[in-house]
């Protein structure tokens, strides 16, 4: 992820804080007058120091961390170094999911509904049930991560169940560097107005500001400026910061391999991870 987790986190912060909200805030420039009034992140000059795994180990996390994945039905096994291993029983009712044990949303094991598990076969939606289940119905076993259906699945097609594991490890990089905002705007009012509002909600967050954002100071504030046709037209000033950002990543083991891409919505508040198997389908 890097820096690139930075400036999502950054935009989504501003435009949750910003009143009224700029038209276009991201790393991409404004060329119309409908991206106006813009703000735009970059960074420069970044380093990085204290990795979690390996030099400095970071304690697994618990709670509900969202995975979601994918098996081809006609094939349903999970390849290791040293063995293939069948998911699926001979009857094909019951699925052994590459991680486990699961909980449900709330990082409990009491009771799961279709919030907790999401279970798919091109358009069947299976229901989640806690008894026996039926044909379309699954019946999830927390502790031993497998999935029961009501009837036998079919011998093709892709199944693709979302679910919830309460332990995984974590993964953190911490970087250091230069952040530069550039805002722009119709006019040099508007413009003042904008690299204001957006200092005072970087130096002065509201709540707890941007997730793993630990240190920002401002290095330098410079004169309104014509930006020229390239940039809409508009007029802009850039404001740069020093940074010290801490990038925390879920990372969990699974019989198809490790899980190598991890979408990662960083927005102000809450912060949701959406997790992909290496080699399944976004």
């Amino acid at each position: 992820m890097g820096l690139a987790a930075l400036t999502d986190a950054l935009a989504a912060y501003l435009e949750s804080t910003l009143e009224p909200t700029p038209a276009l805030v991201g790393a991409t420039y404004p060329t119309a007058n409908t991206d106006l009034p813009a703000v735009v992140l970059s960074c420069s000059g970044a380093r990085q120091q204290l990795r979690g795994i390996g030099r400095l180990p970071a304690p697994s996390a618990t709670g509900a961390l969202r995975v979601t994945d994918t098996v081809d039905l006609a094939n349903p096994v999970a390849t290791f170094p040293d063995a293939v291993v069948t998911l699926l029983s001979n009857d094909r009712k019951t699925l052994t999911l590459l991680h486990g044990p699961l909980v449900a949303a709330d990082g409990t094991n009491t009771t799961f509904g279709s919030a907790d598990l999401h279970a798919t076969v091109g358009a069947t939606v299976f229901s989640v049930v806690e008894g026996t289940p039926g044909a379309g119905e699954v019946q999830p076993d927390p502790d031993l991560g497998v999935l029961r259906f009501g009837a036998a699945l079919p011998a093709t097609g892709t199944l693709t169940a979302s679910y919830f594991v309460g332990e995984w490890e974590v993964r953190t990089e911490r970087y250091q560097g230069t952040l530069l905002v550039e805002t722009f705007a119709a006019d040099t009012g508007a413009v003042d107005t904008l690299s204001r509002a957006v200092e005072a909600a970087l130096l002065e967050p509201a709540g707890n500001g941007p997730l793993g954002l630990n240190e920002i100071e401002p290095t330098s504030w410079l004169p309104i400026d014509a930006a020229g046709p390239n940039r809409a037209s508009a007029r802009g000033r850039a404001l740069a910061f020093t940074f010290d950002y801490e990038l925390v990543e879920p990372h969990v083991g699974a019989g198809g391999g490790l899980i190598s891409t991890v979408s990662v919505d960083s927005t102000f508040g809450a912060e949701h991870f959406d997790v992909q198997r290496e080699g399944s389908t976004p």
